[in-house]
């Protein structure tokens, strides 16, 4: 396997270094191609950009389309509490448009904004914003699932994969991450590195599904089901669903904390 160049690594199409001055560990590059997030153009053709750390700035992008006054989303604006205590709320017309963004060749960069509650976050390399306050990436489901722009259609399943990649990355040290996500000391790749993840999902998930199998018992049809209307309540069969049901009481009971 070839190793990936020493250059520092860039942001995907913007065409300027990113400076991971926390940690960077250079690694084959993915196959597949940024996420493109942007929406149709502004019609004041509005733009800004975001800094992403030393003087670095990401690529300007279009400001948030304009939503009709008497749309349901301008009618009822979204709230989310930030991490810094901060009450936001907005509306469609308020989310900026994105650049094409990809984590392949800056993993460290994802971990530093993906939370904003934990001590790695950097508001300065976040590549949201809405009304002056930068957005990590786990609130990225409460911002674009109500958009009128449907645009969490589109991310959802990278936003996904993001989720649990910062979740491993934020689990322990760089040296533990790379310890794990190497062979014969070259770092996988971007692909690689998701792929071993989704099979440790799900080798996790089955373990779960059983344990809340056995220690349901009896009443595993009445604790791990969801209703059907009419049809009444159905028990889950995949091991993701009960598995994700498990972990949900699991944390309530504050056996163990929820991912």
């Amino acid at each position: 396997m070839e190793s990936a160049s020493l250059s520092p690594p860039l942001l995907s199409q913007s065409g300027s270094l990113v400076n991971a001055n926390l940690y960077t560990r250079q690694y084959p590059a993915s196959n597949s191609a940024p996420l493109a997030l942007s929406s149709p153009p502004s019609p004041t053709g509005a733009e800004l950009s975001l800094p992403l750390g030393s003087g670095a700035t990401i690529a300007s992008f279009p400001s948030a389309l304009m939503v009709p006054a008497s749309s349901p989303d301008a009618e009822h604006p979204r709230t989310i509490v930030l991490a810094n205590g901060t009450w936001l709320s907005f509306c469609s017309s308020d989310i900026p448009s994105l650049p094409s963004v990809s984590f392949a060749s800056d993993i460290p960069w994802l971990g530093r904004i993906w939370d904003d509650a934990r001590p790695e976050w950097d508001p300065s390399g976040s590549i949201l914003s809405i009304k002056g306050e930068a957005i990590a990436l786990k609130h990225w489901p409460d911002v674009y699932r109500h958009d009128t722009h449907c645009r969490w259609k589109k991310i959802k399943k990278f936003w996904t994969e993001w989720r649990f990649l910062a979740i491993r990355w934020l689990k322990a040290s760089p040296d533990d991450f790379w310890n794990e996500f190497s062979v014969d000391g070259l770092p996988l790749s971007y692909t690689n590195i998701l792929q071993r993840l989704r099979e440790q999902r799900k080798t996790k998930d089955a373990g779960d599904a059983w344990d809340a199998r056995a220690e349901s018992g009896g009443q595993f049809s009445s604790e791990y089901c969801y209703s059907k209307g009419s049809r009444g309540s159905i028990s889950l069969s995949s091991n993701t669903a009960i598995a994700k049901r498990y972990r949900m009481r699991q944390q309530a009971r504050g056996v163990t904390e929820l991912d």
